[in-house]
């Protein structure tokens, strides 16, 4: 028995039909470009720092003072001694007047005058005393303005 059969066969075609790749050029001249940045302008204002050192207290820890505080205090010292040696004389008299009663008034002056004798304190003195310097400072101030400039672009394609 025999068992019908089909059978194909292709062939190429071809068709007139060449391609290549295409080529393509395209000239152009360079543009012109001019870019101009006018300079920003720029202020700075600075105020200085300033730095307050008082050293009054420090001198006078130390005994050291300036003509006018030296030239104060001695003549307040020197008012002082005055004042007392006014009244002590004024005492003195009114004693020395109080022996017609039949008081010793010249072993009482001199027993006044020793009892006037001050003792020397001893101890232990801080030279200078604690926070003798002030410290001020004031810091600087910088103050700082700047105004840019917009750019000038001029393109030119010929």
């Amino acid at each position: 028995m025999r068992i019908p059969q089909l059978q194909i066969q292709t062939t190429k075609a071809q068709i007139g039909l060449t391609i290549q790749q295409p080529e393509q050029k395209i000239e152009q001249q360079p543009a012109e470009l001019q870019i101009s940045q006018p300079a920003a302008e720029l202020h700075i204002v600075t105020t200085e720092g300033q730095l307050q050192i008082d050293q009054t207290q420090l001198r006078a820890d130390l005994g050291s003072f300036t003509f006018i505080e030296l030239a104060r205090k001695a003549a307040q010292k020197g008012e002082e001694d005055i004042l007392q040696g006014i009244a002590r004389r004024a005492r003195e008299g009114r004693q020395l007047g109080d022996i017609r009663k039949g008081q010793n008034a010249i072993a009482a002056i001199a027993a006044s005058k020793n009892e006037n004798m001050q003792q020397k304190q001893l101890g232990i003195k801080f030279i200078p005393s604690f926070h003798a310097v002030e410290l001020n400072y004031i810091p600087a101030k910088v103050e700082i303005n700047v105004q840019p400039k917009k750019t000038a672009n001029r393109c030119h394609n010929p």
